[in-house]
């Protein structure tokens, strides 16, 4: 992988918030600090956390008042495999926020 690519992958994956398990108000600060930052930021989660993000995105539009959702939300689902060695599908959930 050449140094341009390296480079532009590190600035994309600047401004993407991967939600967990920390409370919710840290990733609405997260948010803030990105878009502010780089103008959008994108939370991404998988599985049991995507009710959370959901929330997040809702709260850092009401909070702010100068984001709002940009290109939509993306959904789909991811193929692990788990202690067993059987297949898990988890959802997967991405929604780009902007400043207005």
């Amino acid at each position: 992988m050449t140094e341009e690519i390296k480079e532009e992958k590190k600035k994309i994956e600047e401004n993407v918030i991967l939600v967990g398990e920390k409370p919710i108000y840290s990733y609405c600060n997260a948010v803030k600090t990105v878009v502010e930052k780089h103008k959008t930021a994108i939370i991404r989660t998988r599985g049991k956390f995507i009710n959370k993000a959901i929330n997040i995105a809702e709260i850092s539009k009401r909070q702010e008042g100068l984001i709002e959702v940009d290109s939509g939300i993306k959904i789909g689902s991811q193929v692990f495999k788990n202690q067993e060695g059987r297949d898990i599908t988890v959802s997967t959930f991405e929604v780009e926020l902007k400043k207005k």
